[in-house]
Order: structure tokens, then sequence, then C-alpha cells
């Protein structure tokens, strides 16, 4: 008895009617990816026109017709589009051209710029490797790479056998800086947020390092998705335990942590875990490496940050959070304050 046999490959779709309706919706798909938060919303807003569009054709090949006007159909999608052009926002292809402008231009000899920086705290090396939180080889060319970019979140390249920050010129070219790893740091962070009482308050915490106030996160270990880590860091750093169920994985982004190089960065995966309105707000202490953990009102990012300067002894948003939270809640900044969104 044989197995189920594989499908036979689909003949080629000829030239025709039907092939150019594709090709048009291929064309309506197929735009520049973004390079940034705020230019994706921008994206997206076209892209949402655009299939707008799509569908509108769709409906008058496959409505009542039996005989279709196709070429009309596809002429009027293809007019549709060039309303809509891909425009307005910055790609990912512009982003990387400019950082390796700029990173030519930073170490071309004769400008009458500073030479690139080469650093990477001691800790690294002390601290970092006998606690287990960085690596000991100091040569990045001694890495294999191939298997470290196959794994990564953002697609990095490697340039004479050292990673290249995918995503940012640091001003520190060489070295890591602060981080523990060479290349890329996945790393994975708990946006926890309750209503309560008609407000909605977001999880925060002081982190012990004196960079500010931060949601809860860290490094995923080896094996541990982007919500598994966050759980867990979540659970490290506040004692507050919220089920995988409860939990949303957002898609990655870069963080522009201060502490990051040219050739060391972080990635990371926003978990967003709503636990709804509560009579009360749940209980979270400080842990692990924060000094303290709070519910900070938070009906917008503006509220946050008056709520942690007026509350917290002038209480400042970790600078590698804000372009995170400042998307999060960048619809409820629009709507009045005090309601929950």
């Amino acid at each position: 008895m044989t197995g189920p046999q594989p499908p036979e490959a689909l003949p080629p779709i000829p030239a025709g009617p039907a092939r150019d309706a594709l090709e048009a919706i291929r064309e309506t798909l197929d735009i520049p990816y973004a390079a940034t938060v705020g230019d994706d919303e921008i994206r997206a807003k076209i892209l949402d026109q655009r299939l707008g569009h799509v569908v509108a054709m769709l409906g008058d090949i496959l409505g009542d017709d039996p005989a279709p006007d196709v070429p009309w159909a596809v002429a009027y999608l293809r007019a549709r589009l060039a309303e809509h052009p891909a425009e307005g926002y910055k790609t990912w292809d512009e982003r990387m051209a400019e950082l390796d402008a700029a990173r030519e231009e930073g170490g071309a000899s004769g400008t009458g710029r500073a030479a690139p920086r080469t650093y990477t705290h001691p800790d690294v090396f002390t601290l970092g490797v006998r606690e287990g939180w960085a690596e000991a080889e100091t040569d990045p060319a001694r890495i294999g790479w191939p298997a470290r970019q196959a794994a990564a979140a953002i697609p990095f390249k490697v340039a004479d056998g050292r990673p290249v920050n995918p995503c940012a010129v640091t001003g520190i070219r060489y070295g890591r800086n602060e981080m523990g790893y060479w290349g890329e740091t996945l790393m994975a962070d708990a946006l926890v947020t309750v209503t309560y009482l008609g407000i909605r308050y977001l999880l925060m915490v002081e982190r012990g390092d004196g960079y500010g106030w931060a949601v809860p996160g860290g490094h995923a270990e080896p094996g541990e998705t982007g919500m598994q880590a966050a759980v867990r860091e979540l659970a490290e750093e506040t004692g507050l335990s919220v089920p995988l169920d409860a939990c949303r994985a957002a898609e990655p982004l870069y963080v522009p942590d201060p502490r990051a190089s040219d050739e060391a960065w972080a990635v990371t995966i926003p978990v967003h875990m709503d636990l709804g309105r509560l009579t009360g707000l749940p209980f979270a202490a400080g842990g692990d490496d924060a000094r303290r953990a709070a519910w900070i009102r938070a009906d917008s990012y503006g509220q946050l940050v008056t709520s942690l300067d007026q509350g917290y002894e002038g209480g400042q948003v970790f600078a590698a959070h804000v372009g995170m939270l400042r998307a999060k809640f960048a619809r409820s900044d629009q709507a009045p304050a005090g309601g929950a969104s």
C-alpha cells in the first residue's frame, strides 16, 4: 500500500486576463517594508487603502455577471493604485543605505571627523563573563556568524567577520559598549495593563542600574519564545504571574538602547498582557534587578510621563522603551484623558 502522493505542480498561468489580474494584485501587496514603527503605521494605512481597491476589483470579476470585463477591472485597480502610491515613509532599504553611508563617512580619513570609537565596558569581560550575561570571546571574527544570522529576529550583515548593527549608528563603531554578546541580543518585554475605576494603568519597574523606569523584561533564554521570556521576566521582576493564553506577542522591534554599539545591539519581542477591568490593582513588588515595581497611570503616553515625573521623584521612561511605549499608546494619545482603551 502506497502512502499519499505529493500534489502535482500547478501548470503555469498563461498570458491573458487572469494573469493580468493576479499581477495587479501582486503590485498592490508588494510595497517596500518600513524602517521604523512610525513609518510602518503610514505603510499600513497605504496598504489598507490599496487592499480596498483589490476587494472592489475582485467583486467585479467574481460577481453575478457571467462574462465580467476583467481587463476593465484590472485597469480600474491600477488607476486606483496610482492614487495611493507607496510613498511618504522611509523604507527599510533607504534606512540601510543611510546607515552604510554614515559608517563610511565616519570611517573616512581626511574628513576632519573624529576617528571611529572603539569601546567595551570593562565589566563585560569581568562581571559579565563571570555572571553569565556576557560571552568571553573578544574577537567577533572567530564567531560562527551564519547560525546567529539565521536565528536573528531582525536580519543583519557581517562585514570582515564583524556584525553590523542593522538599525542604527551608535557612535561606538567597534566593540560591545555595555552589551554582553556580539551581534543581536534577543529580549522580551511585558506590557501589562489593567483598568481600575475607569483608569488604565501600566506595570513598570524602576531599573537598578539608574536608567529610569521600564516595563518588565530582559534577555530571552536559549530555546525560549518571546512570550515565555516575557512571562518569566515579569514574574522575576514583579512577582506577578500571567498565563500564556493572556499574552499577545507583537513583531520584533529594534531597541535604541544606550548600552548598544554598532557591533552589539538589542532586539525585543513586545508582549501585550491586558488584564481587563479589575476591582483592584494586582500586587507587584520589585525583584531581581528591579528596585521597585508600580502601577503607573497611563491613559496615554503623555499621562504616563507626567505620572512618573510627579509621583516618583522626577522618574523618567527608560530611553530604550520610549518608542515602544509611544507606539502602544498612539491611539489613546488622541482620546480624552481618563478613558480606558
